[in-house]
C-alpha cells in the first residue's frame, strides 16, 4: 500500500496542471462555460479523432470526423462559432426543440466540429452533431 503521503506528491501536480482547464468560466450566450464536461468531450474527441485503434476509427466514421493530429483539436469558444454551431444543432433538432436557449460546447477538430448541448435530446441521445461551420 502507498502511504498518503507519496500519493499526495504524485497527484498535486496533476492537479495543478488541470486546475486551469477545470477553472469554470461564465461562458457567453451561446458558448458554454469551459467545465468538466468541457474537458471531458475535447479528451473524448481527441481520442477518437486521433487514435489509431481501430475502435477510434469505428467512432471517427460514426461521428463524420476525418484523422486529425492532437494538436489540431481544440475548445472553441468564441460566440460567433458557437452561434453557428447552436444555429446547425437546432436545425438537426427539428421537433425536438423545447423553445429553450440552445448553448453548446465546440470542439474543433481539423475542418470539423463537433457540436452538443448536453441539455438537448436528438431522440433517446444527447444532441451532438458534427459540422463543417464557416462564417
Amino acid at each position: 500500500m502507498i502511504p498518503r503521503a507519496v500519493l499526495r506528491v504524485l497527484l498535486l501536480p496533476l492537479v495543478l496542471a488541470c486546475r486551469p482547464a477545470l477553472a469554470a468560466s461564465p461562458g457567453t450566450a451561446t458558448c458554454r462555460p469551459v467545465d468538466t464536461y468541457a474537458v471531458n468531450l475535447l479528451a473524448y474527441v481527441t481520442e477518437i479523432a486521433s487514435g489509431s485503434e481501430y475502435e477510434a476509427g469505428i467512432a471517427r466514421r460514426s461521428y463524420g470526423l476525418k484523422s486529425t493530429r492532437p494538436e489540431s483539436i481544440v475548445l472553441i469558444s468564441d460566440e460567433a462559432v458557437c452561434q453557428l454551431g447552436a444555429t446547425a444543432l437546432r436545425n438537426a433538432m427539428s421537433g425536438n426543440n423545447t423553445g429553450r436557449p440552445i448553448r453548446v460546447y465546440v470542439v474543433r477538430a481539423g475542418n470539423d466540429y463537433v457540436v452538443t448541448d448536453p441539455e438537448h435530446r436528438i431522440g433517446a441521445r444527447t444532441a451532438r452533431i458534427t459540422a463543417q461551420l464557416s462564417n
